[in-house]
């Protein structure tokens, strides 16, 4: 007899699978005094990409298909990956799903959806999707690019060649400006059908070419143009060329290649000025100076840094500041308020994103104010002149509005989704209060939570009278390290994360949590302060239990009596390998005693010649030790310093600095003598020179 459900269960066992990188996976690993270090992976048959950290790339490279995951976990735990078990489970699902592993993922729903759902609505749903695209995708473009960089493209980049288009770039603009100065030229005053035809071709034409300005960055920095074609983006006619494989780039490259479609679009507008004079006196010397005008205006426009164009990305590049606009505008949102009300300094960081944030909502109100008082008149100009020209004309003009009242239609129906979004909030928000089983529903959930014994069906009558539910956004703080416990959360849907946050405003993601996850119990049952932010990764929603009702209903139903520390503080500990070999109990006290510290580069730790009271331990990053202003080693994760002065009461001998945004664990002299001294007194730790295990006397 075979037992099936054991069967299956082994079948099903994540632990129990032995993960392979595919080798159509590429990696590519970066370091920024910002980010710090991390990596992309690349999967060069779906072409996806994803930003992951530094401890996943290592655990990445270590699938070789000879270990199962539950190994993988383990040996995480043991090294300095910084992954907990739980965490290296769902990375390798994540890989799996994505199609970075030998062995092919099989989404099982979907291919169940797919066989029953009808052949007609099957094609209707295809057409649908098309339909909003509208993408049509040339399947020879990336050859032919391919074939235009290596044929005379390439040749561009050299220092002679950028010399001559440098030249063409100056006399172009210098004409138009003599010219515009004079007043002998009218951008948009009533022009006739005819050059409105044919300023609308040159545009298309100016677009290509900026497109193809990116093209030849992508190749130049030796990736690849995955496809090119035309789109109906926002009702706009717009071609594209997908350049996402520059994220492989190094920052530099990637700069170039958000400058090069600006750049070719504002010699395409030179060479229209140029040619233009040349053939003064010629009607068709107005069309190309209008044309002229109009494409260095809207390069200009592609530049600025507060729309998400070429000028944003060329930002996010030169600041090495990935996700700039989301993150301002959620800070300016969500916690410039909170820093203010603390009457805590913003830091440098801060205070930038502070800016881009506030500037970019002056410069959206500004942009209005200006399309009404300036470009208002012209286009009705404009618009006047089109309609007095005849059937021509008029179709150029309802052609050229429906491309203009595509976006706006498009913004119209976002804003009107937002308010009713809002509205929909705030109606379950009330049908949570009137009806029972919302409520009945919220206190079951916490009940069924696994630290919690059961409950009787009365206590679970007032807990559903007492919780509450509250929706967040992305980036919202949920709760807020240092303040104070007035509740107990539970997950309902959506994902966060939990960060450590430092007086420098730095902010360190230490884990993540999804639904059914709960927070907040510990703050509530020892009277401190929250100890952590933890911040929104997705809209969602959270069940709410006020501290008094915790401490009346949910406290004594605690499985655990006292409630041992939850996991990732412990779990941080035991992944510093001077620690791993910490008993549950021991490991609880040191993570108690001790405390996590966010150095920024250049920041100097411990200085040769003080006097040491704080053993420390590398969490991540890089530091370089100095003695006598000559550099001895660097530490990195897993290293540890300072143990020296504590051990031989002696003078810091070593200044020890940060060459990236590192994270330390110090522990201070009480906890050093009580928890680890024993462990260099015994021969479990030992301290030696840099060059053999990177830690340093100090």
């Amino acid at each position: 007899m075979v037992d099936a459900y054991s069967a299956l269960a082994a079948a099903v066992d994540p632990g129990a699978v032995r993960p392979c990188l595919a080798e159509h996976v590429e990696l590519a690993r970066f370091r920024s005094r910002v980010q710090g270090r991390h990596a992309v992976l690349h999967n060069q048959r779906s072409r996806s990409y994803f930003r992951i950290s530094d401890a996943e790339a290592e655990l990445a490279l270590a699938l070789d298909g000879t270990r199962t995951v539950s190994e993988l976990a383990v040996d995480a735990l043991a090294t300095t990956r910084g992954l907990d078990p739980e965490a290296v489970v769902g990375f390798v699902r994540f890989l799996h799903r994505g199609g970075f592993l030998t062995d092919p993922w099989i989404d099982v729903f979907a291919a169940m959806t797919e066989r029953i759902t009808p052949p007609s609505t099957r094609v209707l749903d295809r057409a649908w999707r098309r339909m909003r695209s509208l993408t049509v995708t040339l399947r020879g473009a990336p050859r032919v690019l391919d074939g235009v960089y290596t044929a005379g493209g390439r040749y561009l980049f050299t220092p002679v060649a950028q010399l001559v288009l440098i030249t063409l770039l100056g006399a172009g603009l210098g004409l138009f400006i003599a010219r515009f100065r004079t007043g002998r030229v009218d951008l948009l005053g009533e022009p006739s059908a005819t050059t409105a035809a044919t300023l609308f071709l040159l545009g298309l034409v100016a677009v290509v070419i900026h497109e193809l300005g990116h093209a030849l960055a992508v190749r130049h920095a030796g990736r690849q143009i995955i496809s090119a074609g035309a789109q109906l983006y926002l009702s706009n006619l717009v071609f594209f060329i997908d350049s996402s494989d520059m994220v492989m780039a190094s920052r530099r490259q990637r700069a170039v290649n958000a400058v090069a479609g600006p750049y070719a679009q504002a010699l395409v507008a030179s060479l229209a000025a140029v040619l233009a004079a040349m053939t003064e006196g010629t009607g068709f010397s107005d069309v190309l100076f209008r044309f002229a005008g109009v494409t260095f205006l809207f390069g200009s426009l592609n530049l600025i840094p507060f729309l998400e164009l070429d000028g944003y990305w060329l930002m996010t590049d030169l600041l090495d500041t990935p996700d700039l606009r989301p993150r301002a505008l959620a800070f300016v949102r969500h916690d410039l308020v909170h820093r203010l009300r603390t009457d805590r300094r913003l830091t440098r960081g801060e205070w930038g994103l502070t800016l881009f944030g506030v500037v970019g909502a002056v410069f959206t109100v500004l942009a209005f104010f200006t399309g009404w008082v300036f470009w208002w008149p012209l286009a009705r100009g404009f618009t006047a002149g089109l309609w007095g020209n005849g059937v021509l004309g008029r179709a150029l003009l309802i052609l050229l509005g429906l491309l203009v009242l595509g976006p706006l239609v498009h913004g119209v129906g976002d804003g009107a989704r937002a308010v009713s979004r809002r509205v929909g909030e705030a109606i379950d928000a009330i049908r949570f209060r009137s009806e029972r089983r919302w409520r009945v529903e919220a206190a079951e959930t916490v009940a069924r939570l696994p630290l919690l014994d059961e409950i009787a069906p009365e206590g679970l009558g007032e807990l559903a009278g007492r919780v509450r539910r509250r929706h967040f956004v992305p980036g919202e703080a949920i709760v807020r390290q240092g303040t104070a416990a007035d509740g107990f959360y539970v997950l309902r849907h959506g994902r966060a994360a939990i960060v450590e946050e430092t007086t420098d405003g730095a902010e360190s993601v230490i884990a993540h949590i999804e639904a059914g996850a709960s927070f907040g119990e510990l703050a509530i049952l020892e009277g401190t302060p929250r100890t952590a932010t933890v911040r929104a990764e997705t809209r969602g929603e959270v069940f709410i239990v006020d501290a008094g009702t915790f401490q009346r209903l949910l406290a004594p139903k605690l499985a655990r009596p006292g409630l041992a520390p939850s996991r990732w503080p412990v779990t941080q500990v035991w992944q510093l390998p001077p620690f791993r070999s910490l008993d549950l109990v021991a490991a609880a006290r040191l993570a108690a005693t001790g405390l996590w510290r966010r150095v920024a580069p250049d920041e100097v730790v411990v200085r040769q010649g003080e006097i040491g009271d704080t053993f420390y331990v590398v969490g991540s990053g890089q530091l370089e030790a100095v003695r006598d202003e000559v550099m001895v080693g660097t530490l990195t994760a897993g290293d540890f310093f300072g143990e020296v002065a504590l051990l031989q009461e002696v003078p810091r001998t070593a200044t020890v600095r940060a060459v990236t945004p590192a994270r330390l664990f110090c522990l201070p002299r009480p906890g050093f003598d009580e928890l680890v001294r024993a462990c260099f007194a015994g021969g479990a730790l030992t301290s030696r020179p840099v060059a053999e295990t990177h830690s340093v006397h100090g």
